[in-house]
């Protein structure tokens, strides 16, 4: 017992260095990443920091199992120092089997965590996009679960050697079985515990099927602009209904008064909440029949923007000013919406400007197109087109019509636009008027 008390006390500080060692890496890298004011998006600099902050987090529950052993041997030493020979046998024995189960499952964790590393690298695993993309998040997150399942199994086993297993999972069942009273509904700390738990666990399942959605499928399926988005919504509001009645049903509550209460909120949608589910069906209808869809520039509600997101109750638009514009999702359905960018992203430039009555009319026209054409964002078809439009009072009126393709970058075309035609036309000697 000497020799392992003393084996322990070795690891723990070996253990001690390795956690300041690794703790002083993690705040340094942090402080490099600051410093060079990398984006919070940049995958390398989180996947280098939360693989230190995994290390940091493996030490230090490392400590805690050493540190738990390292005081059953302590107490097994001293209660057979103190002529308790049956309390000492029996706690060194349930210390060393504890350490052996604890090296048992550190080895089975190793192994396998790298046959989970090996099947990644095989096929049809290696042919995933998210394991080359975010095979290290993977990683770092599923080392986590299982770190959390192999503590949980040797806290379990420790408890079993104690013979405090039973006890505590009877004193445990017993504190959530206490009822709480809420008006006539009676529910327990358990019932409380499973709904939080499943709805915790829909949030997660609908996270995980839209991040596959997203990587998996909608990038090697080709749909139409609008319907991967549709999808991930229509799934998103199936799983997390479904999640919700499951959580509801887990509690134990009785279906006749869970039937009531849907009669209420079916009343509750007649009157005050008819609004809500108007918007919630408007927002299903632009998901599926797409006259708007995320990324389009639209004028809508007197605002003029790009389509950011799509919600259950209301859209939201955002305008070139910053600023992002709630709409209501049934206003999309009543109203008339102007859609740029629903057929094609081509936009049209109109540039008015006045010339010198003295100023020769087709040469003008000439000089507008030669500099359409010469943009490198302006389309050839249609092609760009200059007109002579009227006369006035003390200038010659022209227009320049052209289509790019960039919509995104239409106000700055524009103005780049005028910058050479004001070059051009002071280079061939024609002066600008005003009507």
């Amino acid at each position: 017992m000497f020799v392992t008390v003393a084996l322990l006390v070795h690891l723990q500080r070996r253990r001690r260095r390795a956690f300041l060692q690794a703790r002083a890496e993690a705040a340094a890298e942090n402080e490099t990443v600051s410093s060079e004011a990398l984006p919070p998006e940049d995958d390398n600099a989180s996947a280098s920091s939360g693989s230190s902050t995994e290390e940091t987090r493996q030490l230090r529950l490392t400590g805690y199992v050493i540190n738990t052993v390292l005081a059953g041997c302590v107490t097994a030493l001293g209660s057979d120092l103190l002529g308790f020979t049956r309390l000492a046998r029996f706690v060194s024995q349930a210390t060393l089997n504890s350490l052996f189960a604890g090296v048992i499952l550190l080895a089975g964790v190793l192994v396998l965590l790298s046959l989970l590393r090996l099947a990644g690298n095989l096929r049809p695993l290696n042919r995933l996009k998210m394991l080359n993309d975010d095979g290290a998040l993977i990683e770092a997150r599923l080392r986590r679960i299982i770190h959390w399942v192999a503590a949980l199994m040797w806290a379990a086993f420790t408890l079993e050697q104690m013979m405090l297993l039973s006890p505590f999972t009877d004193w445990v069942a017993a504190t959530l079985s206490t009822p709480v009273h809420i008006g006539q509904v009676s529910v327990s700390l358990a019932d409380i515990l499973r709904f939080g738990v499943v709805l915790w666990l829909t949030m997660k399942l609908s996270q995980l099927m839209r991040y596959i959605l997203d990587r998996e499928v909608f990038t090697r399926v080709m749909l139409p602009p609008g319907i991967p988005y549709a999808l991930n919504s229509v799934l998103n509001y199936a799983i997390w209904i479904g999640g919700l009645l499951l959580a509801i049903a887990s509690t134990g509550i009785s279906l006749d008064r869970f039937t009531i209460f849907a009669s209420a909120v079916g009343v509750g949608v007649g009157f005050g909440l008819q609004s809500i589910v108007n918007n919630f069906v408007s927002g299903l209808i632009v998901l599926f029949e797409r006259p708007i869809r995320v990324g389009d520039s639209v004028d809508m509600a007197g605002q003029s923007g790009k389509v950011k997101r799509i919600g259950i109750r209301a859209s939201i638009l955002r305008t070139g000013a910053g600023a992002d514009v709630i709409v209501p999702n049934s206003q999309l359905i009543a109203n008339q919406v102007v859609n740029w960018t629903l057929s094609d992203n081509q936009r049209r430039i109109e540039i008015a400007l006045g010339v010198d009555y003295e100023s020769d009319p087709a040469a003008v026209i000439k000089l507008l197109t030669e500099v359409a054409r010469g943009h490198d964002d302006i389309l050839a078809t249609p092609v760009p087109n200059a007109q002579f439009i009227d006369f006035g009072s003390s200038a010659l009126q022209f227009k320049l019509f052209a289509w790019t393709a960039r919509a995104d970058r239409i106000g700055a075309i524009r103005s780049e636009l005028c910058v050479a035609i004001h070059e051009a036309l002071k280079e061939n000697g024609v002066k600008l008027a005003t009507s």
